[in-house]
């Protein structure tokens, strides 16, 4: 019994950081689409930083793929802040 409750757990906190990846993603996309695109670099330098370790991007259209995992663990699926999401041009408005 106490194996089927821990994978039904371990489920739970995949289908939860499932659903951040999922956000994340649609975040960066609605970014490089409203963002500006002279060249496309601004558009293709969007970044998902997971506090857990990982920091992944890609270039527009972002996939899944593109947005690291987290682990499913019960600290992982409860922590606050899943990703931070950013963006890696070099002249963008902010420093």
């Amino acid at each position: 019994m106490a194996s089927l409750e821990r994978a039904l757990t371990r489920d739970a906190y995949n289908w939860i950081n499932g659903l951040a990846r999922n956000a994340a993603k649609e975040i960066m996309n609605d970014l490089a689409e409203a963002g500006p695109e002279w060249s496309g670099t601004f558009k293709d330098s969007w970044v998902a930083d997971a506090p857990t370790g990982g920091t992944s991007g890609g270039v527009y259209p972002y996939n899944l793929a593109d947005i690291p995992k987290l682990p499913a663990t019960r600290r992982d699926a409860e922590r606050k802040i899943k990703y931070i999401i950013g963006n890696t041009g070099t002249y963008r408005d902010w420093e």
